[in-house]
This record gives structure tokens, sequence and C-alpha cells, in this order.
């Protein structure tokens, strides 16, 4: 045990406060690297504008702007929507969060506020690395969210995945993903069907080669 319990938590922050603004210096350029040949990246960017700037040194987004949908509203005014963020956010003991902002409007929004990609120690290189499929994320949330555009396949089935398997904040409370519970339960009741008739031949099998007398005289069940 170290003499001074303020040791570790010091020493995360000042280790993610490293790690993360080397992540920032060289972000943009990955975020270029990764959407070059993007081409469902494109479309957005365009649309919507796009920025990355963050007046917080502790955060780093990817942020899709504002646009005039092809829906009106009830007044007959013509939907401004906010498009899908990709946020990532240093915390006070050196720890990333990695986050997604659907796009939203007065008119519609997602179920979830965001969704937590992963929270964690990372170096830089991980985050970097990490970046590629964040964005490809990104990118089909943005649009599976948005009122008026036409997710790919893969797409909705991208975010569905993410819905489940990440934790959300909805209803302005932290929600875990619900997605594991159901590949346990699954998991269980498969195991269960698979070994219960396994175990039933095997216990045949027992009871055949050593004789229903040898299991009576074991458990004294004979006088």
């Amino acid at each position: 045990m170290r003499e001074n319990p303020f040791w570790l938590p010091a020493h995360q922050r000042a280790v993610g406060r490293y790690e993360f603004d080397a992540f920032v210096e060289t972000a943009r350029d990955e975020l270029k690297r990764c959407t070059e040949d993007f081409k469902r990246f494109k479309p957005l960017e365009d649309a919507y504008g796009l920025t990355t700037s963050f007046s917080d040194k502790d955060r780093f987004q990817i942020n899709f702007g504002k646009r005039k949908s092809d829906f009106r509203d009830m007044n007959g005014n013509m939907i401004i929507e906010k498009g899908a963020t990709l946020l990532y956010s240093l915390g006070i003991r050196g720890e990333v969060a990695t986050m997604l902002y659907g796009a939203n409007s007065d008119s519609a929004k997602m179920q979830e506020k965001l969704i937590y990609l992963r929270i964690g120690h990372f170096s830089a290189h991980q985050l970097r690395s990490k970046m590629h499929r964040d964005i490809r994320d990104l990118v089909a949330y943005a649009y599976c969210s948005s009122v008026d555009t036409e997710p790919t396949f893969g797409e909705r089935v991208r975010v569905w995945f993410i819905r489940r398997f990440c934790p959300r904040y909805v209803d302005d409370k932290f929600t875990t993903a619900e997605g594991y519970d159901w590949v346990f339960s699954t998991t269980r009741a498969a195991m269960m069907a698979i070994l219960k008739p396994l175990a039933t031949a095997a216990l045949i099998a027992l009871f055949t080669l050593l004789g229903l007398d040898y299991f009576t005289d074991l458990f004294n069940l004979k006088g």
C-alpha cells in the first residue's frame, strides 16, 4: 500500500492530460485520413458543415452543424436540424469518454440523449486507432437519427448494435447496455439445451457400464 493515498489519482490525471493533449494535436489529421475515401461522410459534411473546434481544452469534437430539412413543422416552417456529434471528453481522473449525439430538431430526436461508445484510460495512440471505427459509428448514427435521410441496411444494423451493446443516457439517467444480458441469457439457455441431453446420455451410459447395484450401494440405498 502506498503511503500517499493521493498519488495514483494524481498520476492518472497527469498521464491522462498528457495523452489527451497528444491525441488532440493529431486528431484533425487522423480525421482527414479516415474520411478521405469515405463516401457516406461527404454528403453529411456538405449538408451540415463540419466543426472540430471546442473552447474547452478537455474536449474534442467532430460536429455536424445545422441545416434546413425537407419537412415542415405544424406551423408550416422548415424544420432546422442539428447534426450528429462525436465527442471525446477528458474526465477528472484522466479517463476519456467517447460519446455519440444523434441528429435532432424541435420535431424529432432519438430516445437517448447520447450513447457512450467507451469510457476508460487510453493512450493517444489508442484513441487515434479507434477513430476510424468511431467515425463509422458517427456517420451511421447521423443517417439513422436524421428526420429525412435514408440509412443503408448496414448502417441500421450498426446503430442497432451500438444502441444495445453500449451504455446510453435516457430520460436524464445512465442506463447500462442491455444487449449483454440478452446474450448471457440466450447463451445460458442454449448451453442448457445442449448439456441436458448430453448429461442424460452420460448418466445412462454410466448406469449401463457400472450397473445399478453399484450406485445403490454407493448411496446406501440397500440394507
